[in-house]
């Protein structure tokens, strides 16, 4: 198989204060494709990304719902592979590269465990708590993990259900 093309879709509103930092980290992860779907944002992010990041692909909607944004993103997507993600987020550096190869072993999609960079031990019994119920208990993803999946999989699926994120 050959390596497949990873897109990271991030749907956002109204992230002016941290969007800079965000599409910095979210472009230095080598991904074949970075596409942000905004929501009709009002503070400014789309003049940010516009100025700042040429090489990112930029959508706006009317409508402000996460499904409907991701959705948006897939549908302008060349990518083989999705990568869904938060703009409050961080990821691994080598998080592209781990989703080609969890793909070329033949896995549909997949997700993260959470974790915080922080001496608080608030956010990291917060952290284990969420990991151990998500991961080991009911054996699903959430949407503010990062989650990745296929093409032919997401399509197989119908995509996101509209109204179904927060």
């Amino acid at each position: 198989m050959q390596k497949p093309t990873v897109a990271i879709i991030l749907p956002v509103a109204n992230e002016r204060g941290i969007i800079r930092d965000t599409l910095k980290h979210f472009c230095s992860l080598g991904a074949d494709e970075v596409i942000v779907v905004d929501g009709s944002s009002t503070d400014g992010t789309f003049q940010i990304i516009q100025s700042d990041f040429p090489t990112v692909r930029f959508f706006q909607t009317a409508i402000k719902d996460r499904a409907f944004q991701m959705n948006v993103g897939v549908f302008e997507a060349r990518s083989d592979v999705f990568i869904f993600v938060h703009a409050d987020m961080t990821l691994p550096a080598n998080t592209v590269f781990t989703v080609r190869e969890r793909i070329k072993q033949g896995f549909t999609g997949g997700g993260f465990k959470k974790c915080y960079s922080t001496n608080n031990w608030v956010l990291k019994i917060y952290c284990f708590l969420t990991n151990l119920f998500f991961f080991w208990i009911s054996k699903s993803l959430v949407g503010t993990n990062a989650i990745f999946v296929r093409r032919d999989t997401f399509e197989k699926i119908g995509g996101f259900e509209q109204g179904s994120f927060m």
